[in-house]
Formats: C-alpha cells, sequence, structure tokens
C-alpha cells in the first residue's frame, strides 16, 4: 500500500508535457495500457562496472536483483536484462546489443541462469569488429524467446556486417580438461595488487631514496620479472586492491599478468610491491611447489582454457578476471618433479639471459601437462595445431620414460 500511495504521488507531482524531466517512476499498465507484460522489449543498456567507490547502490542493487548478487563483476547492464525479463508478457521476445562477455565467462553466471529459466536465447551474433565508435568492448546482440526451450543459433558479422551462422559443438575437450580438476584457489592463495591514486607520481625507474621495488603488469614476461619501478610504501595512498604489506613481502610468489589474451605468468624470488594489473598466488600445501604450478600456469594447455572460457573483452582490452583465475582446473599429479627440473633451467637460462629460447624446454612441459590432463593426440592437436611430436611418440610418450 505505501508503494501504491508512493506512485500515486509520484503521478501528480509528474508533468508529463515537461521534455526536460524524467517521470522519476515507471508504471507499464497507466503509461501505456499494458497489464500483462510487452511483447517485444528491445534495448541497449549502459555498460558500466559498478564498485563501491563509482556507485552508492551497489548494495541495494544486489539484494533486489539476483543477477547482480551472484555477479562478480558488478556490469549494470544485467540489471536491465533482469528488469526487461520482468517486463515480458508469457511468450514474447527481448532483443539486447550487451558486451560479448556475457555468455563466455563465469563472472555473469546468475545472469545467465536467470536467462535460462525464464526461457531460452534463440539467436546471438558476435561482431568482428566494433559496432561502436569510441568502444572498448566487443558487441553481442541476443535474441531471447519468453517461456520456451529450444536451441541457440549463433551467427557472426563480419568487417563488412555480412552475416554468417556459425556451427558450434559442444566442447568436450574444455569438459575433459575440467573433469577431475581442483580450482587454482584449493591449492593456492591468491590476492590482487594494490590501486595507488596519482601512482605515476610516486614510482621511479631510478632506486635512489626508494626503499620499495614495485612491480607492474608491464614489468614481467612469461617466467621471469624483466624490469622494476621503485616507491617508498609509507608514502603511497592505496585506494584499492590489496593494501596489506604482509602478502606484498611474500616470496617466492607466482606474478600472473591480468591484462592480455594469453595466460603471463613470471617466477618472484625477491620481495616487491605489486600493482592491480598483476595478481599474485602461492602453493598454500606444502606439498605443492610454486615452480609446479608456474609450469601449469604458463603451459598451452591452460592458455587454451583460460583463452576459450575466459578472457573478458576479446575486441578491446582483454584481461581475466580474478573470479575465473582462481577457477583455472588443475591437475597435481603425485610426481612433480620433471615439471619442477625443466622449470628450474627455464628459470636459470631466462635470469642469465631474458631473451633466451626455451621453446624445447616448455615444449617438453606442455607434453607432460598434456598427458597428466590425458589428453589424445588429436585433442592435442586442437590445442596446439603444430605440435611437434609424432603421433607414436605421443602416445608411447610415458611409456618410454
Amino acid at each position: 500500500n505505501q508503494h501504491y500511495e508512493q506512485n500515486l504521488m509520484n503521478r501528480a507531482a509528474w508533468d508529463p508535457y515537461n521534455t526536460n524531466e524524467s517521470s522519476g517512476f515507471y508504471d507499464s499498465e497507466w503509461m501505456f495500457g499494458i497489464e500483462d507484460g510487452f511483447d517485444v522489449v528491445i534495448g541497449n543498456p549502459p555498460y558500466k562496472i559498478l564498485t563501491k567507490n563509482n556507485s552508492s547502490d551497489l548494495i541495494l542493487f544486489s539484494k533486489i536483483y539476483k543477477s547482480f548478487e551472484k555477479s562478480s563483476s558488478k556490469n549494470i547492464y544485467v540489471l536491465f536484462i533482469e528488469r526487461s525479463l520482468q517486463l515480458l508478457s508469457k511468450n514474447s521476445t527481448l532483443t539486447f546489443i550487451v558486451p560479448e562477455g556475457l555468455f563466455k565467462t563465469r563472472s555473469y553466471a546468475g545472469c545467465v541462469e536467470i536467462i535460462n529459466k525464464a526461457g531460452f536465447v534463440d539467436k546471438d551474433a558476435i561482431f568482428s569488429n566494433y559496432v561502436f565508435e569510441n568502444a572498448v568492448t566487443g558487441s553481442l546482440i541476443l535474441v531471447f524467446i519468453n517461456n520456451q526451450q529450444g536451441v541457440t543459433q549463433h551467427f557472426q558479422f563480419d568487417k563488412d556486417l555480412n552475416i554468417n551462422k556459425l556451427e558450434c559443438e559442444t566442447n568436450n575437450l574444455i569438459e575433459k580438461i575440467t573433469k577431475g580438476s581442483t580450482p587454482l584457489s584449493e591449492v593456492a592463495i591468491l590476492f590482487k595488487g594494490m590501486v595507488v591514486n596519482q601512482r605515476d607520481s610516486v614510482i621511479s625507474k631510478n632506486p635512489d631514496g626508494k626503499n620499495d621495488e614495485f612491480l607492474l603488469g608491464k614489468n614481467i614476461s612469461k617466467w621471469i620479472v624483466t624490469s622494476s619501478y621503485y616507491t617508498n610504501y609509507e608514502e603511497l595512498e592505496i585506494i584499492g586492491g590489496t593494501k596489506k604489506i604482509s602478502k606484498h613481502r611474500q616470496i617466492p610468489r607466482l606474478l600472473i599478468r591480468r591484462t592480455g589474451n594469453k595466460l603471463c605468468c613470471a617466477y618472484l624470488s625477491k620481495v616487491a610491491l605489486t600493482e592491480s594489473t598483476l595478481y599474485s598466488c602461492w602453493a598454500s600445501n606444502s606439498l605443492i611447489s610454486n615452480k609446479y604450478l608456474i609450469g601449469l600456469l604458463n603451459s598451452k594447455l591452460l592458455n587454451h582454457y583460460n583463452r576459450e572460457l575466459n578472457i573478458t573483452n576479446q575486441q578491446g582490452f582483454p584481461q581475466i578476471l580474478m573470479s575465473d583465475l582462481e577457477n583455472l582446473p588443475l591437475k597435481i599429479s603425485p610426481s612433480q618433479l620433471p615439471i619442477i627440473e625443466l622449470v628450474d633451467l627455464i628459470l636459470s637460462s631466462k635470469n642469465e639471459n631474458p631473451p633466451a629460447d626455451t621453446t624445447s624446454l616448455e615444449n617438453q612441459i606442455d607434453v607432460i601437462i598434456y598427458k597428466l590432463y590425458e589428453l589424445t593426440y588429436d585433442e592435442v592437436l586442437v590445442i596446439d595445431p603444430g605440435f611437434w611430436m609424432a603421433r607414436d611418440e605421443y602416445e608411447g610418450f610415458f611409456a618410454e620414460s
């Protein structure tokens, strides 16, 4: 009753002829004569990640919208999807253009779950190029049918906006990689680096007068730290991420670059502060070696898994979210030594000469990991079409070991 009375007051206060004023309320029956929902809803919702720093409504939205409550990435467009589903009539259609990551990453699993419970996506289409001027994310068009079930048809627009149907099959390889695995978060401690206010003014390439090494994503390459900045921790204004100094002093630990379309992991053996473009992790189980973990994280197999499922915004500024990193599927071998020994050789070579070619050693690690995940030769070729081993050599690999 209180809500109804408030609606009446809002209606009375609103001047529908004032084009400079929004209504402050929404009532589809009063405004449009719609009692049982709309037959068609079409929209281009806003895209914006909401945080405690840029939105005072974050907690409220999480209480009202289930899709928001369950999303690890709080993008406002999922609210528009959920609310629009509530506006539909029984057998109706919703068509939205949204970020391409909606169905690709687990970050929006809560929203996808609500979509699938309400009906099904009849068609979706991705784009080879950006749709919007000044875009920083790729786009997806979805056509949703309410209160029905079916199979989604997938399409792609090429650079000339010609549309082609995509033939998609169930990704059995991804399922096989995941089966029997352990999420990274169950065997390692992870944290995101710090966000520093006016960062560039408080870091320097010159260590004079600076007590602390400071690393950004661009300071690492695959396997090693290649360069450094310097700062004084006490002088930093940390406005986000991990401030706790004890975590930044943990060594050894692994540094994982947040941005990019490939997994890039470096071994850190000395104390350093890390910025938010780097994730840090180290084994939480004394029976698991950090060098074994970096062998897995830098493997072609996990890079393939990550690229297929986790990379968001592939057309713009690709990155991996912490929640997806935590769920990377690891298999822990009872014999970690072969990988550890190969990693030691790679690190020794790279530390002596950063551009050193360690491809042969990395290939050997990849073969061990393919076997650990029980991949067939044909499955390996999906991940690595130029795989260097002959079929009979690969199939007999462990028999000869």
